[in-house]
C-alpha cells in the first residue's frame, strides 16, 4: 500500500476589519444625515427629518486595490442643535475622524466650521487634528454657490487637516473618495 500525503487545508485567517469611528457634526441642515445615510445605505431622502441626539450608521468597505484590508466604519451623526451639546460631548470620545460637514451654499455653516473644531477639542484634545476632514456637502448646487471649493481647501491646508472633500448627497457624488482615502489611512 502506497501512503499518501494527506496535506492539511488551513483556512486563511479571518482578518478582523480595522473599525474606524466617526463623528459627523456641523450646523443644522448642512446634510449631515443625507451624508451619512447616502453613503451607509446607498439612499437619499431630500425630506430627512431632523437629527435628535444622535444617528449611528455603519458600513464595511472591503479589501481592494487601492484599500490594503476591511475597514468597517461607524458614522455618528450628531444633531446640530445647541439643545444636544452634552449628548454629543460623550460621542467625541475614542473618536478617530472629526468629519464637519458644511453647505457649500450657505457661508454661515462655514464659518462656524470654528465653533465646531473648538467644542471638539474641549472634550477631546487635538489628537484629532491631523483627522480632521472638512465636507462641503450640496456641491451640486453650484448656482447658489457661498464658498468656492479653492477657498475651502485652501482654509484646510492652511489649519493641516487631513483633507477637504465635496460631495452631493442627493448626486451621490464625492463619496467614493472621501471614504477610500479614510480606509487606505487606516488599513
Amino acid at each position: 500500500m502506497v501512503e499518501r500525503p494527506n496535506p492539511k487545508i488551513v483556512p486563511d485567517p479571518v482578518q478582523e476589519p480595522a473599525k474606524v469611528k466617526i463623528v459627523v457634526v456641523g450646523e443644522p441642515s448642512v446634510g449631515k444625515t443625507c451624508l451619512s445615510k447616502r453613503f451607509a445605505l446607498g439612499t437619499f431622502n431630500a425630506n430627512e427629518e431632523k437629527t435628535i441626539g444622535s444617528d449611528f450608521y455603519s458600513k464595511t468597505l472591503n479589501k481592494s486595490a487601492t484599500i490594503k484590508a476591511n475597514v468597517a466604519f461607524t458614522l455618528w451623526d450628531l444633531s446640530g442643535d445647541q439643545t444636544y451639546v452634552e449628548v454629543r460631548n460623550e460621542f467625541y470620545k475614542d473618536s478617530q475622524v472629526l468629519m464637519i460637514v458644511y453647505d457649500v451654499t450657505n457661508k454661515k455653516s462655514f464659518d462656524a466650521i470654528d465653533m465646531w473644531l473648538r467644542e471638539v477639542s474641549k472634550y477631546q484634545g487635538e489628537h484629532l487634528q491631523n483627522a480632521t476632514i472638512i465636507v462641503g456637502n450640496k456641491s451640486d448646487q453650484k448656482s447658489r454657490r457661498a464658498i468656492t471649493k479653492d477657498d475651502a481647501e485652501s482654509w484646510t491646508k492652511q489649519r493641516g487637516f487631513f483633507g477637504y472633500y465635496e460631495t452631493s448627497s442627493s448626486e451621490g457624488n464625492g463619496f467614493n473618495q472621501l471614504f477610500q482615502d479614510i480606509a487606505t489611512s487606516f488599513a
